[in-house]
């Protein structure tokens, strides 16, 4: 796996507020550790179709195609969450290097970096 791609996720047994559910999530812990195989979690940035969530702040709307997603949707950089490995299914496919890179700000912007 690969910075920047999207998988399937499964983030059941979640709580409250929490993003739930099966959904696309975009990979972005570096390369150097998703590519150790002793490490066995991968963080990413969860994704949403909903419209409500692209009203928010730190969202970064993805045009249908991105990254290999079959509709417009959301990178909720507020949700930003680190996942056992075992919870990632299908690839989607690459988000492009512009679109990492405003997630990746809003993240920078949310953990205050």
């Amino acid at each position: 796996m690969k910075r920047g791609e999207i998988y399937d996720v499964d983030l059941s047994g979640r709580e409250g507020h929490e993003t739930q559910g099966n959904r696309p999530a975009i990979v972005i812990s570096n390369d150097k550790f998703n590519s150790t195989a002793s490490w066995k979690t991968v963080t990413v940035v969860p994704v949403s179709t909903s419209s409500s969530q692209a009203q928010r702040n730190y969202g970064v709307v993805l045009p249908a195609g991105s990254g290999g997603l079959p509709s417009e949707s959301v990178a909720l950089c507020h949700q930003v969450t680190t996942i056992d490995r075992t919870r990632l299914g299908k690839c989607y496919g690459q988000l492009d290097a512009p679109l990492l890179q405003r997630v990746s700000d809003e993240v920078k912007i949310i953990l205050y970096l």
